[in-house]
């Protein structure tokens, strides 16, 4: 068809526009073919955007959600608090609602590991005499911030516990979790 156009344009510029044969009017549908295929191609990438970018937008929340990507050296762990009840393990026997959100961050040149609570006006505190190996792995002795903390050691991201240190009480929470909480939900799964 294409060889058809073509011979078809040498001749229009040839000869007269009166002396145009019959395959050449033909132009008009080969035209109209070519723009109905550029619709198709244009209804196709609108049906591939709906399709990429919802699943774009999941991977990113899904990523968002599970903190695999944070700043350099930092870690929150969302806590859940018992409320008018208390803890029998993982279940609470009161109301169940959103803790406060503790923020490390490892400076490993210094050895510190620096925290604060989220939405707080609590100055930061800091951990001295650490170990840190990266923002997600690090164990620090106990020092006078410890009473303070959460934890004295992340490992593979996740908050450490010991009886004998000098540390809070929590029971942690993913940050989905958290976020139910925090928007009443009553339900979340904690982690003890």
């Amino acid at each position: 068809m294409c060889f058809q156009v073509a011979r078809c344009l040498r001749r229009i510029q040839i000869r007269p526009a009166t002396a145009i044969d019959r395959e050449c009017t033909d132009v008009d549908s080969v035209s109209r073919i070519m723009r109905e295929s550029r619709r198709m191609d244009q209804s196709k990438r609108f049906k591939v955007r709906w399709v990429a970018i919802p699943v774009l937008l999941f991977f990113v929340f899904l990523i968002w959600s599970t903190d695999r990507v944070t700043l350099q050296g930092e870690r929150t762990i969302y806590t859940a608090e018992c409320r008018s009840g208390s803890w029998n393990g993982n279940r609470c026997s009161g109301q169940i609602v959103a803790g406060p959100r503790f923020r490390y961050r490892a400076l490993k040149l210094r050895g510190e590991v620096l925290f604060w609570v989220l939405g707080s006006k609590e100055p930061s505190a800091k951990l001295t005499g650490c170990t840190i190996q990266d923002g997600r792995n690090w164990t620090c002795p106990a020092s006078a911030d410890a009473p303070k903390s959460l934890t004295l050691a992340l490992a593979g991201g996740e908050p450490l516990r010991n009886a004998a240190w000098p540390t809070r009480p929590f029971r942690s929470t993913s940050k989905v979790g958290w976020l139910l909480l925090n928007f009443g939900f009553k339900f979340a799964p904690v982690i003890e």
